[in-house]
């Protein structure tokens, strides 16, 4: 199997999939790939990241923490995905922790380079826009749900966010789900939120796989 040129791999991202191959071949001698074990911080909560942080395999999680240490999972990235953009533009602290959830491989670029690359690649400047309005509407309805659904609308609002259509047309979730994890996402204890999965489960709404992934019904969607 040949090993993929940081050029091959840069053009794989969505972010960059318009680059011609002089600006790809640019971005791909400036970023630096490193490997992150589960577990480990690729962004730190409250330093100044000057790096655009891009998932090539893996998963991670956006987490901010107070001052009790209370967590909150305010997003999940995936390979493919970024992090970090917003310190790049108002040179700000980062307001979340980016924590590996597997063992993820991912590219670092410089803040300098990045930004010249938008100045010379509308396409580039528009696809970082969607993504931005994606995460922009999903941090509104979060904040919606928060506010306006019971637990149990919270749960299901959650575990449909972590769960996307496969190849047979059943919505599972990508990974094992966490008890725990649901209750940083939603602001609930874990108890409850096993409660709320127990009468789901009850109810034929979702179902725990062998490998600890979920499957969730049509009927669980969130009713807009």
């Amino acid at each position: 199997m040949s090993i993929l040129s940081n050029e091959d791999l840069i053009l794989r991202v969505p972010l960059f999939a318009s680059l011609d191959s002089v600006d790809a071949i640019q971005i791909a001698n400036a970023v630096c790939k490193k490997r992150f074990r589960k577990g480990e911080c690729l962004i730190h909560q409250g330093t100044q990241h000057k790096q655009l942080v891009i998932l090539l395999t893996g998963r991670a999680r956006l987490v901010m923490t107070d001052r009790q240490q209370r967590e909150v999972i305010v997003e999940r990235v995936v390979a493919g995905e970024f992090a970090g953009e917003l310190s790049l533009f108002d040179e700000q602290p980062h307001p979340a922790a980016l924590i590996a959830e597997a063992q993820t491989d991912a590219l670092l670029l410089e803040c300098g380079v990045f930004m010249d690359c938008l100045q010379r690649n509308e396409g580039v400047m528009l696809e970082l826009f969607r993504v931005m309005a994606r995460r922009n509407r999903r941090a509104g309805h979060k904040i919606e749900t928060l506010a306006l659904e019971d637990v149990f609308g919270r749960v299901a609002d959650a575990l449909w966010e972590l769960s996307t259509p496969n190849a047979e047309g059943l919505r599972v979730t990508q990974a094992k789900v966490s008890r725990q994890d649901v209750a940083k996402m939603i602001g609930a204890s874990r108890e409850m939120v096993s409660r709320v999965m127990k009468e789901f489960t009850s109810r034929g709404v979702i179902g725990t796989r062998d490998d600890g992934t979920v499957w969730v019904h049509d009927r669980l969607v969130p009713k807009k």
